[in-house]
């Protein structure tokens, strides 16, 4: 009951469903997030194009757990992909979004070259949950803790708890990430025909 009342108490954030608000990435695309009946829409690009990214800023501090209710819409013979092996990703899981959040200021003073840079632990995916990209109404839901994140190199929050609560008292950004194989946020393509994203509702608490 305690739990409960506590979960309760906590306040709870609804993204605002516009365009202006949520950013494809890369922002060379030529495809750019817009306003639908329901929600906000993108459509895939054609390879070599790639959404990697779609994301709100959001700057209060969270510790329950995210959802998202999402929609993907496919024309007749449509096919996801990714760049495989080509680009030094030999995995095989198929093209898929997951969670997706970000520290403020996470690329300042970062070295990428050091395996152990503290920048590792300011942007964190959610692993595993995640869907891979199919026609259909979709419902994601993870739990803002340690053990249900993944950070740059792979390494849960559960190898560095205080980093991983140290982003969700500062993020910049939250959204979604499109990979697939062995990346989680390398990017995804459409060919074959077209295919949107669109997402209905967005809260986290």
């Amino acid at each position: 009951m305690r739990i409960l009342l506590v979960l309760l108490l906590l306040p709870q954030f609804l993204l605002p469903l516009t365009a202006k608000v949520w950013k494809l990435w890369p922002t060379t695309t030529v495809n750019k997030p817009y306003q639908t009946a329901s929600g906000v829409a993108f459509d895939f690009p054609q390879a070599p194009e790639t959404a990697n990214y779609f994301l709100s800023k959001f700057s209060r501090d969270v510790s329950s757990h995210v959802t998202a209710t999402f929609r993907i819409t496919t024309s007749q013979g449509a096919a996801f992909t990714f760049c495989g092996i080509e680009c030094g990703n030999p995995g095989t899981r198929p093209p898929n979004v997951r969670f997706y959040l970000e520290q403020h200021g996470w690329n300042s003073g970062c070295n990428w070259n050091d395996p152990n840079t503290p920048c590792q632990y300011r942007r964190w995916w959610s692993n595993p949950a995640s869907q891979d990209l199919e026609a259909g109404d979709f419902t994601l839901s993870e739990l803002l803790a340690p053990d249900k994140w993944s950070s740059v190199f792979g390494r849960t929050g559960m190898e560095n708890p205080a980093a991983f609560q140290s982003a969700l008292n500062n993020l910049e950004r939250v959204g979604f990430s499109f990979g697939g194989g062995s990346f989680f946020g390398h990017g995804v393509s459409v060919t074959d025909g077209t295919a949107i994203f669109e997402l209905l509702n967005f809260e986290i608490q």
